[in-house]
């Protein structure tokens, strides 16, 4: 039966993935097994925000601060969806709660720093506007705009309400602004009489200031020793950075720094210790509710597998940072230690006596003329040995056989690549070529084949079938869509380009006689072959072979 912590590890791997529907689904069910579950209702209101519905974000955000009000990403995901919603001072509000657990959390610092930009540019239109420049004109205006104190006392003015509904439409409202058609404190009653203006107050002398005197935090002054046992870190002098990272630790605990001396631990192969201190790291920034530190513990806890050889392992590890907090250099190395991971195992999967067992049963399955099933005996032969050329080969055979002809090229390319020189994958190639119609194509191949063993029977029982193939096509002539594309090849583009062989061409339009003394020329010779075998060169009676 499953836990509400397995479905919440369901619902991660969804989220991960992108997949919000199937995330929140995965949450749900484990809510319906855990009410309480603080984390659940945090994790689906991120699936939430990611779905565009801010509404159910905030109320799982309301639960998880219900839940657990100091696990400080419930007020991040309100906070979230409040923008989301339109209510930013409200989110203001959850940020600034969120933010008194605790303090640096990057997340939510972030998002402050981003409603903060919003609300500059907002005031930089606002202050562009010229009705609204005209209001400040007006000293009570000015006085209630910019002490908000004292806008209470001027909101009898109706510029000062104009001007506080146009910064409220601009701000997206302010905590303790009236609404619009509410009563206003002092406002007069109707039929009242109109109440003489207080007297203006005497502006107050500023104080003069004093100079300030720079004093460092126990923070700056932590990582200020941090940055020492950095540099000696750097210069390989382990022993000292050691000394820093735990005097940095001393000063301020900051989880951060046990990162620093279990990467040092890790530097020097002392692994058990690397991992025992980053657990400590993790559980310390748990304790904090901090989902950077966290993610740093993580991310560190990976990189201790990978250099233990452990890939697959650190994968995993830094999966799940990166659902704690996400940055761009977590996620490239995501992707490449999964690029790892299966370079390792296809190499783990080589075996080359498997690999002759498994062509043996291809081999078996193809004399059966079961090609589909011979395929897939192939396949497991290359897995199970990459370099087995002839299982590539073999494969490219019952390719051809059920009409793949370009699978049936490929293949044998690829069998070529691993032994130029094996001749089958020539003649196959070759003949798959033929089939296609791509005549000069296959005289390519099986003049490679002819190179290596120039007596090879299947060689020269090949390239006679062939010849008779296009000297039947030059009689009836040729497919004018089969000239057309052959035309559009690289190769044969290059031929009818060629200034030279362009006029010999001309030459032969008007001296049919001309050709056979230019097939006495090797170079020119293969080059008429080949447009011979296109059809795009038309000629009568046998056709002329290169020297």
């Amino acid at each position: 039966m499953s836990t509400a912590d397995d479905c919440k590890a369901r619902g991660n791997n969804h989220l991960r993935a992108r997949e919000y529907e199937q995330a929140v689904a995965a949450y749900s069910e484990g809510l319906e097994i855990d009410p309480s579950h603080h984390v659940l209702y945090s994790n689906r209101a991120a699936a939430y925000i990611n779905l565009q519905k801010a509404t159910e974000a905030l109320e799982d955000a309301e639960s998880c601060i219900k839940c657990n009000p100091a696990f400080v990403k419930g007020f991040l995901r309100k906070a979230t969806a409040l923008k989301m919603l339109g209510r930013t001072p409200d989110a203001v509000d959850a940020i600034e709660a969120g933010l008194q657990i605790q303090p640096e959390f990057g997340p939510l610092k972030s998002l402050q720093q981003e409603i903060m930009s919003e609300q500059q540019n907002r005031m930089q239109g606002l202050f562009s506007n010229p009705r609204f420049l005209e209001l400040m004109q007006d000293p009570e205006v000015a006085e209630a705009i910019q002490d908000p104190t004292k806008l209470q006392e001027h909101m009898g003015n109706p510029k000062v309400l104009e001007a506080v509904m146009m910064l409220q439409g601009m701000m997206g409202g302010m905590p303790g602004a009236p609404q619009p058609g509410a009563p206003q404190p002092g406002a007069p009653q109707p039929g009242a009489p109109q109440p003489q203006p207080a007297p203006k107050p005497q502006p107050k002398p500023e104080p003069k200031s004093e100079p300030k005197i720079a004093v460092k935090t126990v923070e700056e002054e932590a990582d200020e020793i941090k940055a020492e046992g950095n540099k000696l870190f750097k210069n390989k002098n382990y022993d000292g950075a050691i000394d820093k990272y735990r005097e940095a630790y001393a000063k301020h605990p900051n989880p951060v720094y046990l990162s620093n001396i279990a990467a040092v631990h890790t530097q020097r192969k002392e692994f058990d210790i690397a991992i025992e201190i980053t657990e400590e790291m993790i559980e310390k920034a748990r304790e904090l509710c901090n989902g950077e530190y966290i993610s740093k513990g993580l991310e560190r806890m990976g990189n201790i597998k990978k250099a233990m050889g452990e890939v697959e392992e650190a994968v995993k590890f830094w999966k799940d940072a990166d659902l704690e907090f996400s940055h761009r250099k977590l996620r490239v190395k995501i992707r490449e230690g999964e690029r790892d991971v299966r370079a390792i195992k296809k190499k783990a999967y080589v075996d080359p006596e498997l690999s002759q067992a498994a062509k043996q049963r291809g081999n078996e399955l193809f004399a059966e003329e079961k090609f589909v099933e011979a395929i897939q005996q192939y396949e497991e032969a290359i897995k199970r040995d990459p370099t087995s050329h002839t299982a590539v080969a073999n494969r490219g055979l019952c390719k051809l056989r059920l009409g793949d002809f370009m699978g049936c090229v490929k293949d044998c390319d690829d069998a070529l690549e691993i032994d130029p020189t094996y001749i089958k994958a020539l003649i196959r190639a070759a003949q798959a070529y033929q089939y296609m119609a791509m005549y000069h194509k296959s005289l390519e191949y099986y003049k490679r084949a002819q190179a290596l063993e120039p007596s090879e029977h299947s060689v020269l029982q090949g390239m006679q079938e062939l010849e008779t193939v296009v000297q039947r096509m030059q009689m009836k002539g040729p497919d004018e869509e089969m000239v057309r594309r052959n035309a559009e090849m690289p190769s044969i583009k290059k031929l009818v380009t060629d200034p030279g062989l362009q006029h010999l061409l001309q030459e032969i339009s008007t001296n049919p006689a001309a050709m056979m003394q230019a097939m006495s020329t090797p170079g020119v010779a293969d080059s008429l072959q080949m447009l011979i075998y296109a059809g795009v060169l038309r000629t009568q009676g046998p056709i002329p072979r290169s020297q």
